[in-house]
């Protein structure tokens, strides 16, 4: 077995794995408890979606680890493995969009709040 995947599994599953979590469970009840109906917002829902990929990704990695699928180039990886990969750099380019939707979401709801006082 490669280092790599220790390392990646590490960083991905026992490390980003609760942060993920806990940033998501936060968000919810945050939502709830100020009275703001959950997945209203672009926001909320890509956090949903971005949880449901993680899940996605984290079956996917166990399949490329341990299933070993015929390929379809000779040398080269599985389809399956190609199609974890593509998923993680799409789900890295979904946070990095998250993060901005975030910022905005955030400074709207202040403004309306402070707005509403």
């Amino acid at each position: 077995m490669r280092r790599w995947f220790y390392i990646h599994f590490v960083i991905q599953f026992l490390i980003a794995g609760p942060i993920i979590y806990a940033g998501w469970a936060l968000g919810y009840q945050e939502a709830a408890e100020i009275g703001f109906p959950n997945f209203a917002d672009k926001h909320q829902k890509i956090g949903l979606a971005l949880l449901i990929l993680y899940l996605v990704q984290v079956i996917i990695g166990g399949l490329v680890h341990f299933f070993k699928f015929p390929t379809l180039l000779r040398g080269h990886r599985a389809p399956h493995n190609y199609l974890h990969i593509c998923l993680g750099l799409a789900t890295l380019a979904l946070a990095s969009y998250q993060v901005r939707s975030s910022v905005v979401t955030t400074h709207m709801r202040i403004a309306i709040h402070h707005w509403s006082l």
